[in-house]
């Protein structure tokens, strides 16, 4: 099983669990890119604000999307190591999701 790439396309696979398992890890995956492309982005526009904003309101919702995305990570990061994982895949979770960060 292929996890961090793309699936195999024109090869049979004779257990369609097997491909849903497969589906759902790339799914996490990507999501966990997203996730921390988002955070990257709202970090940066935050420490931005710092700088030069003095409205309370727009730092406060700034801050509030910096915390919204390190909650979603923090979800993935969940599903990567629970046991559901463990039975769809004996990838080691930590090993996928420091590729992941590497990768950016």
């Amino acid at each position: 099983m292929q996890i961090a790439g793309k699936m195999k396309k024109g090869l049979p696979n004779t257990d369609p669990f097997e491909d849903l398992a497969q589906a759902v890890i790339v799914q996490a995956v990507q999501d966990y890119r997203r996730g921390l492309r988002r955070l990257d982005r709202t970090e940066q526009k935050y420490r931005n604000l710092l700088q030069w904003c003095t409205r309370s309101d727009r730092l406060y919702n700034a801050r509030l999307n910096v915390l919204d995305a390190q909650a979603t990570l923090t979800d993935i990061e969940g599903f990567f190591r629970s046991q559901w994982f463990g039975t769809l895949t004996k990838v080691d979770p930590e090993r996928l999701l420091q590729e992941v960060r590497n990768r950016g």
